[in-house]
């Protein structure tokens, strides 16, 4: 048997931005789900064939190193050619998000047009908590939910002994025109029994070099790769689907954690972690366990994790742990700046803690502090949505991550959606979830959202710059830099650099960058409409004459 798990492009609007992808932009994960998958399956069955193909990291570098003007049909003629050379009896395809899962589809389609026995199946966060959207596909034959080790194992086994799938836990399938649910497969209890991941089919230096990644600043050859060392989470936010994905929070021994690195390390040569954990900080004598593996082994300089619990930050040994253990950027997952807000959506958090875990951080050098918000639940006015704005503008953050409020399925506040009608359909067609997430409601339109979300955006991590605010003009222009990179008519991050060589007394510098967002503010309505709105803190906080760099009536 030959299994072929394809990682979909990472798309919006059907196509890639190749001007984003050149410049650095784009957006590629090494597929850590589909690596433990194939480990898992090649550990219970050492003689199937079974492939990773990452169709993302091939589009970014196709376009990157082959033809920057090359259009999807190419693209998606290389999946067919890794489909026709391979010959897969089994296609599984990893949907990790809502947003994804256009593209996971028509993986599905390509498959069943070269060969229709493929056996197709789907995992991943978007067909477990929507497998009924998922399943109105007719190429797709079996949905995974959950947790995907044992489940696939259970059904590859009864693929491979031509046994009936209707016993198997986790699926979800389709008996005639009826689609069956079968009850959920127990959750891992002992994740350290799943091999470590398999790799093999990766190209792991594409990912530190082609998609876009903040240690590009501080890691010339960057080699990253994710982990997780705990799955779940205790939890129950309303806005939140990972505990109905993953369950409960079930921990790694932090021995294994650092003896899968170290394996990473030396079979992969790779020089940064992260780890994938939803709330990592949550136990902090666990973490201060494995921060004395990262110092006693020293497997690589830095890594860091996605998810903290913000209150554990105040833990004062653990913070300095991690910070000597080489732990680069604390993510805060604040969501929101308004206490009614936190309370609607079940965040256990206060406010308070918020500025104090912050001021805590802030006693260290060299490290990254970001806070992660959240805009638009349903029930906001646009005045708890500015109290988020405030409390970001105020915390000393290297940068804030605003996002616009996703209705997920199987959570309350999805349902609350469908309640008051903001979502019209509660059954979405999967070709049409990328239109799905951002809310109109009463107090806000969709429209103002995003322009608001936008402006406040330039506000706080451009106007008022951590850096700038601390005079430290060198690593403002370093931050800008890594923005122009991506993005590089971006008029603020042009004038702000102008500004910081300006007092570095870099006058050439200055003045070339001042001249380039001249030109962008004054030929592009959409840069001049933000310089309007935001004139006065640009000249009361800097002294900029912005007259200069508009067309004045």
């Amino acid at each position: 048997m030959k299994i072929l798990l394809v990682l979909p492009f990472n798309v919006y609007g059907g196509k890639y931005d190749n001007k984003t992808v050149l410049s650095g932009g784009g957006e590629a994960e090494i597929p850590l789900g589909l690596c433990y998958i194939k480990a898992y399956i090649k550990k219970q069955f050492p003689d199937i064939d079974i492939k990773i193909y990452d169709s993302n990291i091939d589009a970014l570098n196709y376009i990157i190193n082959h033809d920057n003007k090359v259009e999807m049909e190419t693209l998606r003629s290389r999946l067919r050619k890794v489909i026709e050379d391979y010959g897969p009896d089994v296609v599984g395809v990893s949907a990790f998000s809502h947003a994804i899962a256009g593209e996971a589809h028509k993986i599905l389609a390509i498959s069943k047009e070269m060969n229709k026995d493929i056996f197709t199946v789907m995992g991943g966060s978007y067909p477990t908590l929507s497998y009924d959207c998922a399943m109105e596909d007719p190429n797709l034959d079996v949905v995974v939910q959950s947790e995907g080790e044992i489940v696939f194992y259970n059904l590859v086994k009864a693929i491979t002994n031509r046994k009936p799938i209707s016993g198997i836990k986790g699926i979800a399938y389709r008996d005639k025109d009826k689609v069956i649910v079968n009850p959920l497969e127990e959750k891992i209890a002992d994740l350290d029994m799943l091999p470590f991941p398999d790799l093999d089919d990766i190209s792991v230096e594409l990912y530190g070099k082609l998609p876009r990644h903040s240690l590009q600043r501080i890691i010339d050859d960057l080699k990253p790769f994710s982990i997780v060392s705990a799955r779940g989470c205790v939890f129950q936010c309303g806005f939140c689907a990972t505990k109905k994905v993953w369950g409960t929070i079930r921990y790694r021994d932090p021995k294994k954690v650092m003896e899968e690195i170290k394996y990473l390390k030396s079979k992969y040569d790779i020089n940064f972690i992260k780890i994938n954990d939803d709330l990592f900080t949550l136990n902090p004598d666990r973490v201060i366990e494995i921060c004395d593996l990262f110092i006693k082994e020293k497997p690589v300089e830095k890594w860091c994790s996605t998810g903290t619990a913000v209150y554990s930050l105040l833990h004062k040994e653990m913070v300095k742990k991690m910070v000597e253990s080489g732990y680069h950027a604390f993510a805060l997952p604040i969501e929101s700046g308004c206490e009614n807000t936190l309370k609607k959506i079940n965040k256990p958090l206060k406010l308070n803690i918020v500025k104090e875990a912050v001021q805590h951080l802030r006693q260290y050098d060299d490290i990254f502090v970001g806070g992660g918000f959240i805009v638009g639940f349903p029930f906001e006015t646009k005045e708890d949505i500015q109290q988020t704005y405030d409390l970001a503008d105020s915390l000393d953050l290297n940068w804030a991550t605003f996002n616009m409020f996703t209705p997920f399925p199987k959570t309350k506040l999805y349902e609350d959606c469908i309640k008051e009608g903001y979502l019209k359909n509660k059954k979405i067609k999967y070709d049409d979830l990328q239109n799905t997430n951002v809310l109109t409601t009463p107090n806000f339109t969709k429209e103002w959202l995003i322009d608001n979300k936008y402006l406040n955006n330039l506000k706080i991590n451009f106007v008022h710059n951590y850096h700038l605010k601390k005079e430290d003009y060198q690593s403002a222009i370093d931050e800008f830099k890594f923005i122009l990179k991506i993005a590089p008519d971006h008029a603020f991050a042009l004038l702000l650099t102008g500004y910081a060589h300006d007092k570095l007394e870099n006058k050439d510098q200055a003045d070339l960058y001042f001249k380039k967002a001249e030109d962008i503010f004054k030929q592009e309505n959409f840069w001049s409409n933000y310089l309007k709105s935001l004139k006065d803190d640009l000249e009361s906080s800097f002294k900029i004459n912005t007259n200069k760099f508009m067309v004045l009536n």
